[in-house]
């Protein structure tokens, strides 16, 4: 599953609690299955600037990357690439015409 930011909404952080429930859950629900969950930052993902927290939710759903450190994640799935970009790095349009 890829999930496409804004986790929490206005960068409140106890927001992260009822989400790791939320993925827990589903993760549960559907342990007969090989999933992984995939997840990009969006703008309400900010806590006081920062998305440190955003990573440490992420690090507790099993991702093994950090938005904090890279803004740009490239993951292979079998033979196709993935690009995750956190839509609200300031740099990302001029770092994506170097990728192309």
């Amino acid at each position: 599953f890829i999930v496409l930011g804004d986790i929490i909404d206005k960068g409140n952080i106890e927001g992260y609690v009822s989400a790791e429930k939320y993925f827990s859950s589903l993760r549960h629900e559907l342990k007969d299955y090989k999933i992984k969950f995939e997840f990009i930052p969006g703008n309400h993902d900010l806590v006081n600037g920062s998305l440190s927290d955003f990573d440490t939710f992420i690090s507790k759903m099993g991702v093994d990357y950090s938005f904090s450190n890279n803004p740009v994640v490239a993951k292979e799935y079998g033979n196709v690439n993935f690009i995750f970009a956190d839509q609200i790095y300031q740099g990302i349009t001029n770092l994506l015409v170097r990728l192309i």
